[in-house]
């Protein structure tokens, strides 16, 4: 079973010119400001890594100010199975702007093993998304343009990935979605310049019982293109408060604050400020996060901080 599994995973990386496949990905999953708490969104190999129920919300809008600026939601649901080295996951999406609508459910499968001390998981996730362009709501010089077409429909997706974790970091590569929307004839067609490779880490820095470091970055390289993001994390109180900030490429700025209400309730807020000239126009990008957890069991020597 092992073995199997991983072979899958090899072949899935290893060989992304396999000729029926193309590469596609969330509108938004590149700009999530709070990843680190929602990272089953980049990776299904993240599931089951709470040791724990874990279901999380999250809300963005975009570009406040502008009529009609994207917004996305995203609700995840991971868990260990009974076999602590199983774990599953759910996650489902949605993503609008005046022209498009985009709605994806994803299940998430997760094998993990020990690998001196640490967790090494090993991740697949398959499932579809629905996909809509409506350009009639826009007004065309040239509405014959091909580039601008109405179309819709439904197609699979799958995904996979690697992460490496245990209480004082995590590392983790992954390819999230590896098929698109199809072709006008209705053919899924393989383009590698469309894959993102998504690599992210994390460390803490454990001070003292009140005060903590947490930097984090993600990497997301394709072939025509290299988005970063990097951040850094002040933990206070016990974890009950945490202030962040992080740098995004494109001149743009985020602060961050989450608050842990108590052993199951964590929430946060970031604010997204770009130093380009939107900045004359709107009033930056708000992203409200939840996340809800039912421990199996209390390790207060350990908590997880990933």
């Amino acid at each position: 079973m092992r073995s199997t599994f991983f072979t899958i995973l090899l072949i899935l990386f290893a060989n992304p010119w396999c000729k029926d496949l193309k590469g596609q990905d969330l509108p938004y999953m590149h700009r999530l400001s709070q990843y680190m708490f929602n990272g089953l969104v980049l990776n299904p190999a993240y599931a089951g890594s709470r040791e724990s129920v874990s279901a999380s919300v999250l809300h963005k809008q975009y570009l406040t100010g502008i009529k009609g600026s994207p917004v996305a939601q995203n609700l995840c649901v991971h868990t260990p199975m009974k076999r602590d080295k199983v774990a599953l996951g759910l996650m489902v999406d949605n993503f609008t702007n005046p022209v498009t609508q985009f709605n994806s459910i994803m299940f998430n499968y997760a094998y993990r093993v020990w690998v001196r001390g640490s967790r090494l998981s090993m991740g697949l996730r398959g499932g579809a998304y629905y996909y809509s362009n409506n350009f009639d709501k826009l007004e065309l010089r040239d509405e014959t343009d091909d580039l601008f077409l109405n179309e819709h429909g439904l197609t699979p997706n799958f995904g996979a990935g690697f992460y490496l974790f245990n209480p004082k970091y995590y590392l983790g590569l992954s390819v999230p979605f590896f098929l698109s929307k199809p072709d006008s004839l209705g053919h899924i067609v393989h383009d590698i310049n469309n894959y993102d490779f998504m690599l992210m880490g994390g460390y803490l820095f454990n001070l003292n019982d009140n005060f903590k470091l947490k930097p984090a970055f993600i990497i997301d390289y394709s072939l025509t293109d290299i988005d970063y993001q990097a951040g850094l994390h002040l933990i206070f109180f016990r974890d009950a408060l945490w202030l962040g900030g992080a740098y995004k490429k494109g001149r743009e700025l985020t602060a961050m604050l989450e608050v842990q209400i108590n052993r199951q309730l964590k929430i946060g807020y970031a604010y997204d400020h770009s130093f380009t000239d939107l900045s004359r126009v709107t009033n930056g990008t708000h992203e409200i996060m939840l996340r809800y957890e039912l421990k199996f069991r209390a390790d207060v020597n350990s908590p997880i901080y990933f």
